[in-house]
C-alpha cells in the first residue's frame, strides 16, 4: 500500500495568513477557491493533465478572510475616498471581481467571515469582539443580530440547516448560537485551549475551526484534549478521540467518510475514518513542527486527497493519508505457538515435537513441555509479541467492509427543481443571469446588469398574445408560463398574471404559510399548482380560488402541466446501486386532469400511476407535456422519451448524438406533435456549448428536428420506413376519435414501400405481415392489386384469405378507441341554454364515390391552439404519397368505384350472392371486379314534399345559443364556408373572451373575424378540408 506524500499545487510561497474555501452553494463542483492577506482571491480549476490552474482578483486590502456561495464575501481595510481614513468592510465580489457597495461596516478589522449554505445570513467578526450577522434578500440587506463576546471570533461555522452558529473566540471557547430567538447565551460553550490575545489578528493567530458532520447530527471541535464530538440534540459531548494530541484544524470529507486534523505542536496530519472513530494514518507535515498550518480542506473532486495551506510553503495537496496504514511488528525470540496459520491454505497445521520425546522417561523436562504448549514456568500462558500477519490486501479489504456501501448522500432525495429552468447555483459571465422558464410559450429571464439593477423580462413567442412584461425585481426565483397565465414564486409568495383578464383581476399574489416553503410550480390553461416544502400539492384557480390542497407519497422531484393535464413526479425511495459511486434513484409518475371550474369529485382526477424509465446510472432532468398532451421525459444522459397510451415509454430522440464534446449540454424546449407538426413530431432543442446549461440571450434560438427513434439499421431502404411506420403507430395510437386522414395515408404509404420491397425479393409471408398490419381495407385492396399485377399468385392468394378475414367494419374511417392514459371519465355537462340545433350527418346515399377510403371528418368541437413554434421558420408541408423506385408497380389509393349500398360497409374482399334488387352479375375473376371501371352514380332520391322554409328569426339584440350560423342542408343556394365550421365550433370561447356588454351581433361578427384571421394556417386548412367533404355530400 502506498505511503501518504506531499504534491506542490503551485511554487508561490504563501506569506501571511490564508483560507481555503468551497462553493457552499455548489459542493459538487471541482473548484475550491483561496484568498491570502494583502495578496489576492484565487479560484482553482482542475487540468486535463491532473494539475490545477488559478484565476485570481488581485486586492491589498484583503484580510485573507473570505467566504464563497456563488459570489465572494471577502474582509478588506479599504481608505475612504474622501476623508482617507481607513474602513473595514466586509465587500461582495462576482467571478468578474466587480465588488458592489459593502454589506457589512466594522470599526476595528474583520477576522472571520462565514455565509450560510443558502446564502441567505452572513456573519462577519471584527477584532474589537464584535459579531454581526446580516440578513441577505437579493440586494436587499437587513440586521439579523449582534453580538458583543468575550473575545475575538477567529473562526466562524454556520449549521448546514442555517439553524446555529458555530464561533470560536479568542477566549479559547467554541459557542454555539441560536439564530431564531436572538437569545444573547449561547447554546452550549466548550473550552478548547487556553485564552490568547488576538488584538492583531494574523497568520499567527489560532484559527481553531469546529466542523459540523454533513447530515448536521453532530459538531466537531478541535481542542488541546483530542478531538470533541457533541451532539445537536441536547448539545452534550457524546465522544472523544486522541485525547493527549493538541489539534487546530478540522476538515471532514464531502462524502462524509473522513476527518482530518492537524496537530501544529506535532506537524502531524491525523486522518480517521468517522464511520468507527479509527485512526487510518499519521503523516509528518515537509518541515516538521516547523510547519504550521493555516488552513486545509478536502479536495472537492476527491475525496480522498487534503490541501493544505502552510505558512511560507506553497499549496500543497496529501494523497494517500486515507488508507490505512500498517507498520509490521519486531519479532521476538519468544517462544513458537503450537499452532499457526498458513499464509496458502489458511488451514491449522499443529507444529511437529521434538523428536526427543520419550513418554516412557520420568525425568521428562516439565519446562519444555509447556514452553511447546505456550505455558510459561507458572504454568501461565505466555505473551507472545508477535501473531499471525495479514498483509496489506487482507487488510484493506478488511476495511472495506467497514465501510457502507451506499453513503447517506446517496440516500437523500433528489433535489426539487422546475423543468424548462436553470438552477440558481448557474452564473453566466460572472452575473446571475439564468433562465426561470423556457417553454414552447415564451421565455422567463432573470436579468441581473453590471450596475447591480435586477430585472424580470417575460417574452412570449407568439407576440399577438401580449407584450414583452419587465419586473425591476429579483425576489423570485421559480416561474412558469403559458399563453393564459404568468406565475412567479418566491419562497414564501406566489405572484400570478392572468393573460387578457380585466385590469381589476389580471394580477393576485398569495403568502404560504410560515412553516412552508414554495419549490416548485407549474400552471396549466386554467390552473396553477404550487408544490411546498411540506410535500403539499396546492392548485389554485386562475384568478386566484383555492380550488385543492393534497399530499404527495414521496419527495417531489419536478412537475409541468398543459392544458388540463398534471404530470407530478415523486422519488419514492428506492436507489439502485451501481457500484460504489454510480446510483440511481426511482421516481414515480402521477398523471392528473385538473378541472378547477367543475365541482367535486371533478376537481381532480388521477388518470394513472406508472414509473419514468430513465437510462441506467441516470436521473429524471426534465418532464415535459407536449404541444397535443403527451407527458416526455428526459434523463440526465439526455434521452428523451414519451409516454405512449399503452404505458409504456417509447425514446423519441438522443441528445448525446447532437453534442460534440463532452462538456457541451443538450436543453430540450418543447415536443412538437400537433397541429403543423402532426404527421412528423419534432424535438425542440438547444445545444449548450462548454456548459449544461444555456445562456441567456435573446438570440439564441433552437434547433427543430424530426424524432430519432432508435431502431435497429437494416438497409438503406427499408429503415427510413420501418422508422416512419413506428412513429405513425405512436401518433395513431394517442389519436381520440376520429384519427385525421394524413396520418392514415402517412402510415398506409410506410406499409405500401415496404410491401413492394417485399413483393420484389419474393418474400411471401413478409408480404403477408404488412397486409395484416394495414389498419384499413382498402390499404389491402392496393397490396392485392399489386400482387396480382406482378404475377405473384400464391401471395395474392394470401392477402385475399386477410381480406376475407378482415371484419365489416374494418374501414379507414373507422377505429376504435384505444385505452389511453390521457382519457378521463365522463363529465355531466351543465348548459344554462338549450343546445344549439345540428345539421344532420349526410348518410352513405349522399357521400361521394371517394367517401369508403376517407376517413370521414370531425364535427366536434376541438379547442383553438396558436402554435407559436411556427415563430422560429419551422414550416410542414401536406404528407404526400411516396412513389416508388421501382416503376413497375403501379401503387395507388384510388379504389373501385361502385356505388356502397346505403347505411353499410361492404368488405369487397368477402363474396356474396347477387341480389335481385341490385340487378347485377358477379365476376368469376376477383381482381376483375377490382379494376376501375365507369363510375356509376347514385340515383337521386325521390321525394314529392317541398322543403321547409326556414323561419324567420327577428331580435334586436344577439341572444347566444338560439341561432345555428352553419347553413342547413336543405338551402341549395347556400355553401358552407371554413370561417362558419370555425365560428360553431368555438362561439362558446369566443363569447367568453368578448367583454361588450352590449351583446350587439355585428359587433360579435367583427370580433369573431379579427379571431379567426389570427388562425394559423393548420387550422385553418383543417376547417378548409372538412368544408370540402361536407360541401361535396351535399
Amino acid at each position: 500500500m502506498p505511503d501518504s506524500e506531499f504534491t506542490n499545487i503551485d511554487n508561490n510561497v504563501q506569506v501571511g495568513y490564508v483560507q481555503i474555501a468551497v462553493d457552499s452553494a455548489n459542493f459538487g463542483q471541482e473548484k475550491f477557491y483561496t484568498c491570502a492577506e494583502g495578496d489576492a482571491l484565487k479560484f482553482w480549476s482542475p487540468t486535463e493533465t491532473g494539475g490545477w490552474k488559478a484565476g485570481e482578483i488581485a486586492s491589498s486590502n484583503f484580510r485573507g478572510v473570505f467566504a464563497v456561495n456563488n459570489d465572494f464575501f471577502v474582509g478588506e481595510t479599504v481608505a475612504d475616498v474622501i476623508t482617507g481614513m481607513e474602513e473595514h468592510v466586509v465587500l461582495r465580489y462576482d467571478h468578474d471581481g466587480v465588488a458592489g457597495e459593502p454589506l457589512v461596516k466594522l470599526d476595528d478589522p474583520v477576522s472571520a467571515i462565514a455565509v450560510s449554505d443558502d446564502g441567505s445570513l452572513l456573519a462577519a467578526g471584527a477584532a474589537d469582539y464584535v459579531l454581526m450577522i446580516i440578513r441577505i434578500n437579493g440586494t436587499e440587506i437587513e440586521t439579523h443580530d449582534r453580538k458583543n463576546l468575550d473575545g475575538v471570533p477567529v473562526a466562524l461555522n454556520f449549521h448546514p440547516s442555517g439553524q446555529w452558529l458555530a464561533v470560536s473566540t479568542s477566549e479559547g471557547y467554541v459557542e454555539v448560537y441560536s439564530l431564531s430567538d436572538k437569545a444573547a447565551d449561547p447554546l452550549v460553550k466548550i473550552k478548547c485551549m487556553s485564552s490568547f490575545n488576538a488584538a492583531n489578528v494574523n497568520s499567527k493567530t489560532p484559527r481553531f475551526r469546529p466542523s459540523w458532520h454533513p447530515n448536521g447530527s453532530t459538531l466537531i471541535v478541535p481542542t488541546n484534549k483530542g478531538i470533541k464530538f457533541v451532539s445537536t440534540s441536547d448539545w452534550t459531548i457524546e465522544q472523544t478521540i486522541a485525547k493527549e494530541t493538541d489539534f487546530s484544524h478540522l476538515a471532514v470529507s464531502p462524502n462524509s467518510r473522513h476527518l482530518a486534523a492537524v496537530s501544529n505542536e506535532e506537524g502531524t496530519v491525523y486522518m480517521f475514518h468517522l464511520g468507527g472513530y479509527t485512526l487510518l494514518s499519521k503523516t509528518k507535515l515537509p518541515n516538521g513542527t516547523s510547519s504550521h498550518v493555516l488552513d486545509l480542506i478536502f479536495s472537492p473532486k476527491h475525496c480522498e486527497v487534503l490541501i493544505l495551506a502552510i505558512e511560507k510553503s506553497p499549496l500543497v495537496m496529501l494523497k494517500g493519508a486515507c488508507q490505512l496504514q500498517i507498520t509490521d511488528s519486531t519479532t521476538t525470540s519468544a517462544p513458537a505457538p503450537l499452532y499457526a496459520i498458513d499464509d496458502d491454505d489458511e488451514s491449522v497445521k499443529a507444529l511437529p515435537m521434538d523428536d526427543d520425546m520419550d513418554a516412557e522417561d520420568d525425568d521428562m523436562d516439565i519446562e519444555r513441555i509447556k514452553s511447546q504448549y505456550g505455558f510459561d514456568h507458572n504454568s501461565q500462558a505466555a505473551s507472545r509479541s508477535t501473531g499471525p500477519q495479514l498483509t496489506s490486501d487482507q487488510i484493506q479489504a478488511l476495511e472495506k467492509l467497514k465501510e457502507p456501501l451506499i453513503p447517506v448522500s446517496a440516500l437523500s432525495p433528489p433535489t426539487t427543481f422546475v423543468s424548462g429552468s436553470t438552477p440558481a447555483s448557474v452564473t453566466k459571465s460572472g452575473q446571475k443571469e439564468r433562465f426561470l422558464q423556457w417553454n414552447s410559450f415564451g421565455q422567463i429571464r432573470l436579468i441581473r446588469t453590471e450596475g447591480g439593477d435586477v430585472s424580470t423580462e417575460i417574452e412570449f413567442n407568439d407576440i399577438t398574445v401580449h407584450s414583452e412584461i419587465i419586473l425591476n425585481e429579483d425576489k423570485y426565483v421559480l416561474g412558469d408560463m403559458n399563453n393564459n397565465l404568468i406565475a412567479l414564486a418566491s419562497t414564501s409568495e406566489l405572484f400570478v398574471y392572468v393573460v387578457g383578464a380585466d385590469t381589476e383581476s389580471r394580477e393576485w399574489r398569495i403568502t404560504v404559510p410560515e412553516d412552508e416553503k414554495i419549490k416548485c410550480l407549474t400552471v396549466g390553461k386554467m390552473f396553477v399548482a404550487v408544490y411546498t416544502s411540506e410535500r403539499l400539492v396546492r392548485i389554485f384557480s386562475a384568478c386566484g380560488i383555492q380550488r385543492m390542497v393534497f399530499s404527495v407519497e414521496g419527495s417531489l422531484v419536478t412537475m409541468n402541466a398543459r392544458d388540463s393535464l398534471l404530470a407530478i413526479a415523486t422519488s419514492i425511495g428506492s436507489v439502485f446501486a451501481h457500484s460504489s459511486e454510480a446510483f440511481e434513484s426511482a421516481t414515480k409518475l402521477d398523471v392528473f386532469q385538473v378541472n378547477p371550474l367543475a365541482g367535486s369529485p371533478h376537481i381532480l382526477q388521477k388518470l394513472h400511476s406508472m414509473a419514468v424509465a430513465v437510462s441506467p446510472e441516470a436521473s429524471l432532468a426534465w418532464l415535459n407535456v407536449s404541444t397535443a398532451g403527451h407527458v416526455i421525459t428526459m434523463d440526465s444522459l439526455f434521452v428523451v422519451r414519451t409516454l405512449l397510451p399503452a404505458g409504456v415509454w417509447m425514446p423519441i430522440f438522443q441528445g448525446s448524438t447532437v453534442i460534440k464534446n463532452k462538456s457541451d449540454g443538450f436543453w430540450p424546449v418543447a415536443v412538437l406533435d400537433s397541429g403543423a407538426h402532426l404527421i412528423q413530431p419534432k424535438m425542440r432543442y438547444v445545444v449548450c456549448r462548454g456548459s449544461n446549461y444555456p445562456s441567456v440571450s435573446k438570440n439564441l434560438v433552437p434547433i427543430t428536428v424530426p424524432w430519432d427513434v432508435p431502431i435497429v439499421q437494416k438497409d438503406e431502404k427499408t429503415t427510413p420506413e420501418e422508422h416512419k411506420l413506428i412513429v405513425s403507430e405512436a401518433i395513431l395510437a394517442s389519436q381520440q376519435g376520429t384519427v385525421d386522414r394524413k396520418l392514415l395515408v402517412q402510415h398506409l404509404s410506410a406499409l405500401l414501400t415496404l410491401f413492394a420491397s417485399a413483393i420484389k425479393t419474393d418474400q411471401g409471408a413478409l408480404a403477408a405481415e404488412y397486409a395484416e398490419i394495414t389498419h384499413c381495407l382498402e390499404g389491402v385492396n392496393a397490396m392485392a392489386r399489386v400482387a396480382s399485377k406482378q404475377e405473384k399468385r400464391g401471395i395474392n392468394e394470401r392477402i385475399t384469405k386477410i381480406g376475407e378475414n378482415k371484419p365489416e367494419s374494418y374501414r379507414s374511417d373507422v377505429k376504435p378507441a384505444p385505452a389511453s392514459l390521457y382519457a378521463s371519465h365522463e363529465t355531466p355537462v351543465i348548459r344554462t341554454n338549450p343546445p344549439p340545433r345540428r345539421r344532420p350527418q349526410p348518410t352513405a346515399t349522399s357521400a361521394s364515390s371517394l367517401a369508403p377510403s376517407l376517413p370521414t371528418q370531425s364535427f366536434k368541437r376541438r379547442p383553438i391552439v396558436i402554435d407559436s413554434q411556427e415563430l422560429y421558420g419551422d414550416t410542414q408541408q401536406d404528407s404526400q404519397m411516396s412513389e416508388l423506385s421501382d416503376t413497375s408497380f403501379d401503387i395507388s389509393l384510388s379504389y373501385p368505384k361502385s356505388t356502397p349500398t346505403q347505411g353499410s360497409c361492404t368488405n369487397p374482399f368477402k363474396r356474396t350472392a347477387p341480389s335481385d334488387s341490385t340487378k347485377t352479375t358477379a365476376s368469376n375473376d376477383f381482381f376483375a371486379d377490382l379494376a376501375p371501371g365507369p363510375s356509376v352514380k347514385a340515383p337521386a332520391p325521390t321525394t314529392t314534399s317541398q322543403p321547409a322554409k326556414k323561419p324567420r328569426i327577428q331580435q334586436s339584440k344577439l341572444t347566444f345559443g338560439t341561432e345555428n350560423r352553419v347553413p342547413n342542408a336543405s338551402q341549395p343556394g347556400k355553401k358552407l364556408t371554413a370561417f362558419d365550421l370555425w365560428l360553431r365550433d368555438n362561439s362558446d370561447s369566443l363569447k367568453v373572451e368578448w367583454d361588450d356588454e352590449s351583446d350587439d351581433k355585428k359587433t360579435f361578427d367583427e370580433f369573431a373575424v379579427k379571431k379567426f384571421r389570427l388562425t394559423d394556417k393548420a387550422e385553418k386548412a383543417r376547417y378548409r378540408e372538412m368544408v370540402e367533404s361536407q360541401n361535396a355530400a351535399f
